[in-house]
């Protein structure tokens, strides 16, 4: 069961990747200890088709061994690095997703809170939230 943000996005259209610009200081957002990771367009955003689940990739780094509860984590998007950002399962349940997205950190083996903004607004939106 998807969360509705989600479902909403896969309706109204995913971000569309964009190459990141490395001279582009002008984001008031940036994070200079991730950049790109601020921006929804610096992820490949799986279509409905592509959505995995984290133990389904074969390559889960230390996620599950650290996070048990992330082995059946929907994947929604990933990175040029291998990060991911996805949805964990609700406490207690066994098919319903939380809403919070979250950023699966290959190289440390987190799972936090994604720093991404705006991921959730129709593209228009996304666009004048840009600007």
């Amino acid at each position: 069961m998807l969360p509705p943000a989600y479902a909403e996005l896969l309706r109204t259209g995913l971000p569309t990747y964009v190459e990141p610009d490395d001279g582009d200081e002008s984001d008031e957002d940036h994070d200079d200890s991730d950049p790109g990771a601020q921006d929804p367009r610096q992820w490949h955003w799986f279509p409905r088709e592509r959505l995995c689940m984290l133990d389904d990739i074969g390559d889960d780094g230390d996620w599950v061994a650290s996070h048990p509860e992330a082995a059946r984590a929907l994947l929604v998007a990933q990175d040029d690095g291998g990060d991911y950002l996805g949805f964990l399962l609700r406490d207690g349940s066994d098919l319903e997703l939380d809403g919070t997205l979250m950023h699966f950190k290959h190289e440390t083996g987190e799972i936090l809170p994604s720093a991404v903004r705006n991921w959730a607004l129709p593209p228009h939106a996304r666009a004048a939230s840009t600007r």
